[in-house]
């Protein structure tokens, strides 16, 4: 009798303490699906602002910049060798190279029906749309839309992919945004953003992200968190932002920094940008070959950051673009810096690319300052940034093609 009283004890015991764990973790699970969901869709709700806010801000400037005879006085591909149309065109492929978009093109109504007008792509790339194209079928309902005066962006926070394309209405007057009078449309601008690789969250980093705060919760706990902590996130977010080839910070870090540098923009902080983008990569690649375009952009990568890290923070941002964020240096200094001992340095290894005997290396770079009373955010800075360095790489191709001459 004391015998069974005590195996049934036991057997409560055993079941009782089953029962808390099955409570522990259900608690655990829940609570960790909770925190998981929650921060996911908080994450991704300040991603679909911040890439709506991104859009707002490209078609507002494209729209500032866009002249709107291009609408008028162009009507078939014989119009493509006008002036308008060629710096229009160049506009329209500068903007979209720093925004890093897929596309960036402008759409007009001509009688019942849609055609392209001018296309930000390169003209010897397939997916070029030549002036009088038909616009896609599948594109129509979007463009309908915005010549109703509504802009498609705001449907960005809904859907958010490759394949989606947005439209702004061009007015008469310049147009600030908003929804506006139909009557005034004259035209469309129209982008396709590629917003896919800026969202990660799918089943396998859920159910990833799951396991790990159970693992983290019920087992590792502290322990784990400061090996991770202290030893495997420092190394993976050093391969993420880390540019394999340069060993300069890539675009993810630079896009990252930027808005995290954005918060000291009313501390009275001196911030300045210097882009740099490579003269005749293309033809060093076409002429000598990607081992010794790599070579000229390893080396480029050299100069820059001899130069500058310093200073601030050195990137390489694209192909052949660099860009260099500078907080609290003196922006005369820093200029000083660029138009002496970089210049030097660029000089000194002219003779590093040749074709034909003919020296070739060579770097365009422009800079740009933050000015509350000019600047909205450091994206502008990084626009006049941009335009500087492209003002400085005309120059530059002049320069060359006087002394080839």
């Amino acid at each position: 009798m004391e015998k069974r009283y005590f195996l049934k004890k036991i057997k409560f015991l055993d079941h009782f303490e089953f029962q808390i764990i099955i409570v522990i973790f259900s608690t655990v699970l829940v609570t960790a699906l909770s925190v998981f969901f929650f921060m996911s869709y908080y994450s991704r709700m300040n991603l679909l602002t911040s890439i709506q806010t991104r859009v707002e801000n490209i078609f507002s400037y494209t729209d500032s910049l866009l002249s709107r005879d291009i609408f008028h006085l162009t009507e078939n591909e014989t119009d493509m060798e006008t002036s308008i149309f060629i710096e229009t065109q160049y506009d329209l492929y500068r903007i979209r190279q720093i925004s890093d978009l897929k596309s960036l093109f402008t759409v007009k109504k001509e009688g019942d029906r849609y055609i392209y007008v001018v296309d930000g792509e390169e003209l010897n790339n397939p997916e070029f749309k030549p002036l009088g194209k038909a616009v896609e079928k599948e594109l129509l309902s979007g463009i309908e839309k915005a010549y109703k005066g509504i802009p498609v962006y705001t449907e960005l926070a809904a859907q958010v992919n490759d394949r989606y394309i947005s439209f702004w209405p061009v007015t008469t007057d310049y147009n600030a945004g908003g929804k506006v009078n139909p009557d005034k449309i004259i035209g469309l601008i129209g982008l396709r953003f590629n917003a896919k690789p800026l969202i990660p969250i799918n089943i396998y980093t859920l159910l990833s992200g799951l396991f790990l705060i159970i693992v983290i919760t019920l087992i590792t706990g502290v322990f784990f968190s400061v090996i991770f902590q202290g030893i495997s996130r420092p190394f993976h977010q050093k391969i993420a932002y880390i540019d394999v080839l340069t060993g300069l910070n890539n675009r993810t870090a630079f896009e990252l920094d930027r808005k995290r540098i954005e918060v000291d923009l009313k501390n009275n902080v001196p911030i300045s940008m210097i882009m740099f983008d490579l003269n005749n990569l293309k033809e060093v690649n076409d002429t000598l070959g990607h081992v010794k375009g790599d070579m000229y952009l390893t080396k480029a990568a050299q100069l820059i950051h001899n130069n500058f890290a310093s200073t601030g923070t050195c990137y390489r941002i694209g192909g052949d673009e660099f860009c260099v964020i500078s907080v609290g240096y003196d922006p005369k200094k820093l200029e000083n810096i660029l138009n002496h001992s970089f210049k030097k340095d660029m000089e000194q290894n002219r003779s590093f690319i040749k074709i034909d005997q003919k020296e070739y290396f060579a770097i365009a770079a422009g800079i740009a300052v933050y000015d509350e009373n000019e600047h909205r955010d450091l994206y502008e800075v990084f626009i006049q940034a941009d335009e500087n360095m492209y003002t400085k790489k005309r120059q530059m191709k002049k320069e060359q093609s006087m002394n080839k001459g």
